[in-house]
């Protein structure tokens, strides 16, 4: 058997995994909820496969740029980011241990990496180690960031209680996810993957900035730990869930949001 397809498919999944695990810097999530989550993302694939297959009978792909958008943003994005927002509320957003905003960028990445990995070994055992190549640079880390998104939202739904948060992170993704299977199908093939590069560096944009806010609001943070040590009253900024003391009227990071919540 030849395994550097498998190789192939798998390597850049397990590394992206790693990595994203790594940013959690002040407290890393338990392995065995890794695991789950990135195995109900495995698992989720076989609904959306059925979802995407009855959905195509409504809404087929078109040679109609309009017709051809509203598939792959009704019956391709949605279905497919709906499946890691439900690995992520499944496995770990009622759990103790989802307990900072960095852990719902962590999770959600990884509930995206369990869509993809099966995905892509398909692609590549049938169509060639050439095209898991291509997909290591797109559509795999486009999965993780799409993913990311929605459990960064949904970790603000549950530490701010802004109900539609996880919403948001829900539609941004499926936007994002669209735009960039149209650029792909519907554009011509240069600029098609021009499109679709520049959706996967707008996604780590996003990915890096709100893990530099998720840090700052982490309550693991030495600086958090020493506002509690010093026995001050706290509270947390809306916008980002950043602990701050009572007295103060602005979140650091999110200067000139006056959304607080006391404590």
């Amino acid at each position: 058997m030849d395994l550097e397809p498998i190789v192939v498919a798998l390597a850049p999944i397990v590394f992206l995994a790693w990595f994203v695990y790594t940013r959690d810097r002040y407290e890393r999530e338990p392995r065995r909820l890794i695991v789950k989550t990135f195995l109900l993302g495995v698992i989720f694939v076989v609904p959306v496969i059925v979802a995407e297959v009855l959905g195509s009978l409504f809404l087929p792909p078109s040679r109609d740029p309009v017709a051809l958008f509203l598939h792959f943003l009704l019956v391709v994005a949605l279905v497919e980011e709906s499946s890691k927002y439900l690995a992520v509320r499944v496995s770990v957003y009622g759990s103790r241990e989802f307990n900072e905003p960095m852990d719902g960028l962590v999770y959600g990445a990884i509930a995206g990496l369990g869509f993809a990995a099966p995905e892509n070994l398909l692609y590549v055992l049938t169509r060639g180690a050439a095209l898991g190549v291509i997909r290591a640079v797109l559509s795999v880390p486009g999965h993780a960031l799409w993913g990311s998104l929605i459990g960064y939202y949904l970790a603000r739904q549950k530490f701010t209680g802004a109900r539609r948060s996880g919403l948001t992170g829900l539609s941004m993704a499926v936007i994002l996810h669209t735009i960039f299977d149209y650029g792909l199908v519907e554009m011509d093939p240069l600029l098609g993957i021009i499109i679709a590069g520049g959706v996967v560096v707008v996604g780590w944009i996003i990915f890096f900035r709100f893990t530099r806010t998720a840090h700052e609001a982490s309550p693991f943070r030495p600086e958090a730990h020493a506002i509690r040590r010093s026995g001050a009253p706290t509270k947390y900024c809306m916008n980002c869930g950043a602990l701050i003391l009572a007295e103060d009227r602005f979140c650091r990071s999110c200067f000139g949001v006056r959304f607080t919540r006391i404590q």
